[in-house]
């Protein structure tokens, strides 16, 4: 604030001290007497006294654009940290949105939200903090317009021009190369928000919240160091336009008064008119930028309070265990907008049973997974576990006792062996046992050592392989509760059987519990249901 106060005075100065030069030039004489009386310029001639005086009114505009400068860099760096802590507070509440609200919400709006409006916000803190430094120049500069002389206009529109031209010119590489990595640095930071905002299952299964939240933290800051250097050059052209006018105006002074010997009619007019389009064209750029941030600020902070609304308070922290039956009591789920997927399910599953559930497409195997997994409260009945109810305080714990293999796996671009271990600590006799359940065993120890990026999406591995990283990943927790959701429908058929055959001879103490709509995978079920026989 402090520094703000002194960049205003600066810019106040520097209007009125155009008219002290301006008397030195129309009256030399009278000003060179006066230093003289002080024992100054005894020895100066006219043209050097003017020279003299010229170049210390060019030094004190640098000096105040420079600190304009920095004023604007730290008002910059500032937003850029409100920046960080809105957009990372706004990625931890949508990693924490309830289930229901996230799946039937536009994830491109989450990604939107984060990236442009967190942005938009920004920018329209920064040209508020200008905005209101501009207020009292914008007042003075009404007052010189009154003093303008037309006939002066053609000069000094035609200089501005030419030096807005040769300046912006070379800014504007400057501005491209930054805006280049300011793009690529943009596009990692929406590529991890993506794998996290559509892989949201497996983000709440394997606590990866605070992973992913570090992650951001690290290139969002980076995205803002690089956002501070772009805009600083974006603003280096106008005080340099400034700065270069002013110069102009001295040369013109001193050309003139060495020539003509008399410009008092000429002196005012360039100097203030020149002033007055510099300060305008800034302040109207900036209050142009402002009005038309503050349309969608509304918006912006409508999001922000909508998103409050649906965040999931975090509750304390019970225990639960496993040790006898799941079941599902009288289980009603009917969408929040009428859709109704199964109503009045009652089943039980006793502890290291193998479960198969079938059904046709669309009548609620997903559903019925995701409610037992947590992600879904039923509109009515209950899921109990060894006769407790799962409810908000003990979701957590219920949750860190299950591997979930859904048929689409979620790859980061990143080694086969950071997709396996994830955020959890690593074991490497734990890591080649599940390496050798999931079948991938070999194709790991022929990519050095799984060192081999997995690329986008995974796109580097085959279906299959991708659907074995994720067993394997599934198996490396030691889950009490397994669920294979499609899990290996990419798999040829032998495949397919060797897996499972090491999952069920090599787990007999887990519950499995497995979807599919192939027999072949569910011959080693105990058990089998179809969704519609569990309905009452």
């Amino acid at each position: 604030m402090y520094y703000a106060l002194l960049v205003g005075i600066l810019e106040v100065c520097s209007l009125f001290i155009v008219l002290p030069f301006v008397t030195i030039v129309q009256n030399p004489s009278f000003a060179m007497n006066s230093f003289i009386i002080l024992g100054i310029t005894a020895h100066l001639n006219r043209l050097s006294f003017i020279l003299i005086s010229g170049a210390t009114l060019l030094m004190i505009y640098i000096i105040k654009n420079g600190m304009s400068l920095i004023y604007i860099f730290y008002i910059h760096q500032f937003s850029g940290n409100v920046h960080t802590r809105l957009s990372q507070s706004l990625l931890s509440n949508y990693l924490n949105t309830a289930y229901e609200t996230f799946i039937k919400t536009n994830a491109t709006d989450f990604q939107l939200a984060i990236t442009q409006y967190t942005t938009i916000y920004r920018d329209t803190l920064v040209n508020f903090l200008l905005y209101i430094s501009d207020i009292l120049l914008l007042i003075i500069i009404v007052v010189l317009l009154f003093i303008v002389n037309n006939q002066i206009t053609l000069i000094i529109m035609g200089a501005f021009f030419l030096n807005c031209f040769y300046i912006l010119k070379y800014f504007s590489r400057k501005s491209t190369a930054i805006g280049i990595t300011n793009k690529k640095q943009l596009s990692i930071t929406n590529k991890l928000i993506y794998d996290a905002l559509f892989n949201i299952k497996i983000v709440k299964l394997f606590f990866m919240g605070n992973m992913i939240e570090k992650n951001y933290h690290k290139e969002v800051t980076v995205l803002n160091e690089i956002n501070s250097k772009y805009k600083i050059y974006a603003y280096v052209p106008r005080h340099l336009v400034e700065i270069f006018s002013f110069f102009m105006i001295v040369a013109s002074v001193a050309i003139g008064t060495y020539s003509a010997g008399n410009i008092d009619k000429f002196l005012p007019t360039i100097a203030l008119f020149m002033l007055v389009i510099l300060k305008i064209s800034q302040i109207l750029m900036r209050m142009s930028s402002t009005i038309n941030a503050l349309k969608y600020n509304e918006a912006i902070i409508d999001t922000f309070n909508t998103q409050e609304k649906n965040c999931v308070k975090n509750h304390p922290v019970e225990s639960i265990d496993f040790k006898r039956t799941i079941y599902f009591k009288d289980v009603t789920f009917v969408y929040r907008d009428g859709q109704e997927i199964f109503r009045n399910i009652r089943f039980l599953i006793n502890k290291n049973d193998k479960i198969g559930i079938t059904g046709a497409s669309g009548v609620g195997k997903s559903t019925l997974l995701d409610v037992l997994m947590g992600f879904l409260t039923p509109t009515s009945g209950g899921l109990y576990v060894d006769d407790r109810k799962i409810n908000h305080r003990t979701i957590t714990s219920w949750q860190r006792k299950i591997g979930y293999v859904p048929q689409e796996i979620f790859l980061y671009n990143d080694s086969i062996l950071k997709n396996i271990v994830l955020n959890r600590a690593f074991n490497y006799e734990k890591l080649m046992m599940v390496l050798k359940k999931a079948r991938i065993y070999d194709f790991y120890m022929s990519q050095n050592g799984g060192d081999t990026i997995v690329g986008d999406h995974g796109n580097v591995l085959s279906g299959g392989q991708k659907q074995r990283v994720g067993i394997a990943r599934a198996l490396y927790g030691n889950p009490e509760i397994l669920i294979l959701d499609e899990a290996t429908s990419a798999l040829d058929e032998v495949t397919e059987q060797k897996i499972l055959d090491e999952i069920y001879s090599e787990n007999s103490d887990k519950t499995i519990i497995v979807v599919s709509h192939r027999s072949t995978t569910l011959k080693y079920c105990d058990k089998i249901y179809t969704i519609c026989d569990l309905s009452r």
